[in-house]
């Protein structure tokens, strides 16, 4: 990294936002799956930069402190995907680079998964030449199609149900003709962690574990007796899965109308120091504790714009010195 460029970033904190890490890419491709060559390579490059890759907690501490002196990553995953310990955690040991995977509570250990992949395997299984829902339809003869549509009905869901994204799931089910909520096959992409993949997760010294909800709706849209189930529950079962739980959380979808003040204070409530979400930016000295910024890595994430995001510039003169980095 040039020198401009690290004093540039010397007192900022960037936390990466993954999902899952899968061995080869998905039948319909989903943003939240990055294929397994695509990560390493982001992670070697990190390994060769100026970049300290730290805890998220300490990370944040620091940062709040005043006490980042370096350019410094933190590298996160949301929901709780078995991919995350199989695929991804042997990455990470290669580098020796920590990571907080925050969970959806209430899917961990069960057969199924989270609701917008719910939708993405039904739009793998149906026969179904098209679909209407929310007022709008959606072809599905080719690969394009369904890809769109995969991406067009998870934002629709988000929009017209973000208090009952399952409930809208379902009805999307009913339509396509395919089975409603089905067991995942526990090798499954999709398929989430269970408790022996958390404790194998702990056992590695490199994970961290933190609450993400139970069933990952949009928290804003609940009352406050749903927003009181989800992030008290969510906070209390990842107190009783590990000895020594992450004190942040990540709010569910995580744009600035996905979560309000009352969900602070129910954090607070329940001793929570930190909370990440997905708006897209850098966090400076001084940043909110409870809406630090991530910057989301997803299977179309090029290795110039993983770049481009991580050292928060997004056009780099000529890149040269960033190609010769990763060899290309």
């Amino acid at each position: 990294m040039p020198r401009g460029l690290r004093m540039f970033k010397r007192q900022s904190l960037t936390i990466l936002c993954y999902h899952g890490v899968v061995r080869s890419a998905l039948p319909i491709p989903d943003y939240c799956f990055l294929e397994a060559s695509r990560f390493q390579t982001q992670m070697q490059w990190l390994a060769r930069s100026h970049f300290r890759v730290a805890p998220l907690s300490e990370a944040i501490s620091d940062l709040l402190m005043g006490r980042v002196t370096q350019p410094t990553v933190a590298l996160t995953f949301d929901d709780g995907y078995r991919n995350n310990v199989d695929v991804a955690l042997p990455i990470l040991q290669r580098f020796n680079f920590p990571a907080t995977i925050f969970l959806a509570t209430g899917l961990i250990g069960s057969s199924k998964t989270i609701w917008p992949f719910r939708i993405l395997q039904a739009l793998q299984s149906t026969a179904a030449d098209s679909v209407t829902w929310g007022g709008r339809s959606f072809p599905l003869a080719t690969l394009a199609e369904r890809t769109a549509a995969n991406k067009s009905l998870q934002s629709r869901v988000k929009e017209l149900a973000p208090g009952t994204p399952d409930n809208a799931a379902a009805e999307i089910e009913r339509l396509l003709e395919v089975q409603e909520n089905p067991d995942i096959d526990r090798n499954s992409p999709l398929a989430m962690m269970d408790a022996d993949d958390v404790r194998l997760g702990v056992e590695s010294g490199l994970l961290e574990f933190g609450a993400h909800s139970v069933t990952h709706p949009i928290l804003s849209a609940l009352d406050d007796d749903g927003l009181r189930r989800e992030i008290d529950g969510s906070v209390q079962s990842i107190r009783q899965m590990v000895p020594k739980p992450s004190r942040c959380f990540a709010y569910p979808n995580g744009l600035p109308a996905d979560f309000d003040a009352r969900c602070i204070t129910r954090l607070q409530d329940n001793g929570i120091a930190f909370a990440v979400s997905t708006v897209q930016a850098m966090n400076r000295p001084g940043a909110d504790a409870y809406r630090l910024g991530r910057l989301c890595i997803g299977c179309d994430t090029t290795m110039l714009k993983f770049i481009a995001k991580t050292t928060g510039v997004s056009r780099l003169p000529g890149l040269g010195w960033a190609k010769r980095m990763i060899g290309r």
